[in-house]
């Protein structure tokens, strides 16, 4: 589960110029990482009176989740730990028959 919360306040600081601030709170429920506080800020700016054209920008803090593909082997290897048996030239048909 990853549930989030965004806050945002537009201001017009005058005619042809908008500033937005905003902060991002968002966690996840499979890891114990609960500071990911985000600020963001962002602009909007027309130059002239009568023109069409508007520059846009914007810059934060971003933070990347835990891909559901690594929870997914967690699990599947008990959830717990990770572990991993290499077996050096396995004999055959039982590749433990002759191992160390």
């Amino acid at each position: 589960m990853r549930p989030a919360v965004f806050l945002q306040d537009d201001v017009r600081v005058r005619q042809g110029l908008n500033l937005t601030f905003g902060l991002r709170y968002s966690w996840q429920s499979i890891t114990d990482d609960r500071n990911n506080i985000a600020p963001r800020f962002a602009f909007a700016f027309a130059p002239g009176q009568k023109t069409k054209t508007v520059w846009r920008g914007g810059a934060g803090i971003f933070y990347d989740d835990l891909p559901r593909a690594a929870r997914r082997r967690s699990l599947l290897l008990d959830g717990v730990r990770l572990r991993q048996l290499v077996i050096s030239n396995p004999s055959f048909p039982n590749p433990f028959l002759g191992a160390t």
